[in-house]
């Protein structure tokens, strides 16, 4: 699993690492997810996964993430490699992301 958490937009050239982003999926070599706080650029972090949109992170809960990450790859280390692995929601009523509006 790849995560990307930001609270703004690049000051860099970003295009080549989208474009390495979207071939890693693409392989199955990793997960990516972009996850943004109050004013992120979410235009931009839409455009670094071809797999899933972007999620905004509810208010400061970052423990919650946090503990999402651990418990799902708790689960993905528990699998054979030839199993599909279902991750819980984080956009449920009681997760830590919600879909950015426009998205």
């Amino acid at each position: 699993m790849v995560f990307l958490i930001t609270d703004g937009a690049p000051t860099d050239s970003w295009r080549e690492a989208a474009d390495r982003l979207k071939e890693g999926e693409h392989s199955k070599a990793f997960l990516f997810f972009g996850v943004g706080v109050e004013n992120a650029d979410f235009g931009v972090l839409s455009q670094l996964s071809a797999q899933r949109a972007p999620l905004k992170l509810k208010g400061l809960r970052f423990r919650e993430l946090f503990q999402w990450v651990s418990s799902s790859l708790s689960r993905t280390s528990h699998s054979r490699s030839d199993e599909m692995v279902k991750l819980e929601s984080p956009t449920t009523p009681t997760g830590w992301g919600e879909i950015p509006a426009g998205h």
